[in-house]
Order: C-alpha cells, then sequence, then structure tokens
C-alpha cells in the first residue's frame, strides 16, 4: 500500500477549495438577483461580495502567475493557464456583475 503524503495532494485541495467556494458565492451572487431588482442595495451588496471579494482574489493570483510563467520563459504554457483560471475567475465574477447591472436598471427606473 502507498502513502499519500499531504504536500502531494496540496495543490490539488487549493484547486477543488478554490472551485467549490466559486460556486457557493456564484450562487449567493444569484440569489441577489432578488434584491436587485427590488432595488435594494444593502442585501445585493451583502450577498454579492463574496463572489466579488473571490473572484478579484482569483484574478490577482491568476495574474502572479501569468507574469511568473511570461518571465520564466514559457510563454506556450500561458494558453492552458488562461483555460484554467477563467473558470475560477468567470462564474464569481459574472453573477456579481449581473446582479449590480439589475441593481443599478431598477433604481434608475424608480427614479
Amino acid at each position: 500500500m502507498h502513502v499519500i503524503f499531504a504536500e502531494a495532494i496540496g495543490g490539488m485541495l487549493v484547486v477543488v477549495a478554490l472551485m467549490l467556494a466559486g460556486l457557493a458565492a456564484s450562487v449567493l451572487a444569484l440569489f441577489a438577483l432578488r434584491p436587485a431588482a427590488r432595488g435594494e442595495r444593502s442585501s445585493t451588496l451583502k450577498l454579492i461580495a463574496p463572489a466579488a471579494i473571490l473572484g478579484l482574489v482569483n484574478l490577482c493570483v491568476w495574474v502572479f502567475g501569468a507574469v511568473e510563467i511570461v518571465s520564466a520563459g514559457h510563454s506556450e504554457m500561458l494558453l492552458g493557464y488562461i483555460r484554467q483560471w477563467f473558470m475560477f475567475i468567470a462564474a464569481p465574477l459574472t453573477t456579481s456583475l449581473l446582479s449590480v447591472i439589475v441593481l443599478w436598471r431598477s433604481r434608475h427606473k424608480a427614479t
């Protein structure tokens, strides 16, 4: 029986945690559509905050990794890296942006 050490699965655990956190934050941001349609700014912002923060943190990690790849001279790996991180960044940022747009339109329609 082979023993799997923690450092052998550490990167995979981080990826799975980021995927699950992004999924949960995106669902929260989708729940923000209802208060956004009513024009309730505080409720909407409270519900989209986790998705926006997670999306921005993932974006910062992605930019750092892309700079490291390019500076190391491995530009051919950049396309694969972009594809992988797109799914981590796109869902939270898109759902939070959608809720902000609905909030903005409902508040401007009311005035």
